[in-house]
């Protein structure tokens, strides 16, 4: 078991790696270059407000789940503890380490490290939850050439999300004390008022949507804006997969397919996702001066000791 969860993170930035390497070698470093040319002062400042909305909607989910777990925690103080996550997730491999800070850092606040975690993973549930639905629906009634491609991917997420369900189910039912926790927990949280963190978690995704389709301008990528949402929104649900070189990888890799398959070519695809990775950067540069303010005082610190 202890070996499993040694060589499970290793084996994810692998896979990663490996998807990045056979990008490479099909459609080459010029989508890349394309990509970092295509940074514009007006596609950063759109991706710098865009951010500033869709990070504060998640810090007031994340307030939202952790009172419902009975922990403390303010809205004012859940944006730059999001703000330096986001940062910490696009700088460093797994894509995850940044929401461990967050979770670690609350913990230790509230001195309940245990609980802490347990709201940032359902805080993440709630994200992922709304991008699987406003997939869904972007889907089922807007146009797109490769509709069969998007609804492919989304059906394997919807699989694996009710296979995860299932397990927690069951297991509660054996009488495991971990996964009986999860579905008491679930049951708080999926209360009368669910509806504002969704809300939240909508807004954040079409936040998320508009930087992408920034890239896609900026890059000068020539896609229907209507038909377009299906595919940037199964490039959201590849990014969002937690195997990743700092966000990079699956995000590419699902571009590349889902611009393929719908007639746009796989480079361009690339192209868009590897803008919205640059672009995503940075727009959460303030995590990055939040990190220093918390590493220098503490160097300091110890060399004046």
């Amino acid at each position: 078991m202890a070996r499993h969860r040694i060589a499970a993170p290793w084996l994810r930035l692998v896979a990663a790696g490996a998807v990045i390497v056979v990008l490479l070698a099909r459609v080459g470093t010029a989508p890349f270059v394309r990509a970092v040319d295509g940074v514009t002062v007006p596609a950063t400042l759109t991706a710098l407000a865009a951010t500033l909305v869709t990070t504060t909607c998640c810090a007031w989910r994340w307030t939202w789940t952790a009172r419902r777990l009975n922990l403390d925690l303010d809205v004012r103080a859940a944006i730059p503890a999001y703000y330096r996550s986001q940062f910490l997730n696009v700088s460093l491999p797994g894509g995850v380490l940044g929401d461990v800070h967050r979770a670690l850092q609350h913990g230790v606040d509230t001195a309940a490290v245990p609980g802490a975690a347990r709201a940032v993973v359902w805080d993440r549930a709630l994200g992922q939850t709304a991008l699987i639905a406003t997939a869904g629906v972007a889907m089922v009634w807007l146009p797109s050439a490769g509709r069969a491609t998007s609804l492919l991917t989304l059906g394997v997420l919807l699989a694996v999300v009710t296979v995860l369900l299932g397990w927690l189910v069951a297991a509660a039912r054996r009488g495991k004390r971990a996964a009986a926790t999860a579905v008491a927990e679930l049951r708080r949280i999926a209360s009368r008022d669910v509806w504002l963190p969704m809300s939240l978690s909508v807004v954040a995704v079409l936040g998320h949507l508009l930087v992408l389709v920034t890239a896609a301008r900026a890059a000068g990528v020539a896609v229907p804006l209507l038909g377009s949402v299906p595919l940037l929104v199964t490039v959201l649900l590849g990014s969002s997969l937690p195997v990743s070189l700092a966000g990079w990888g699956p995000r590419e890799g699902t571009a590349a397919w889902v611009f393929a398959t719908a007639g746009l070519g796989a480079a361009d695809g690339v192209t868009v996702a590897a803008l919205y990775g640059v672009l995503t950067f940075i727009a959460v540069l303030p995590g990055a001066v939040l990190v220093l303010s918390d590493v220098l005082p503490q160097r300091l610190h110890w060399r004046q000791a």
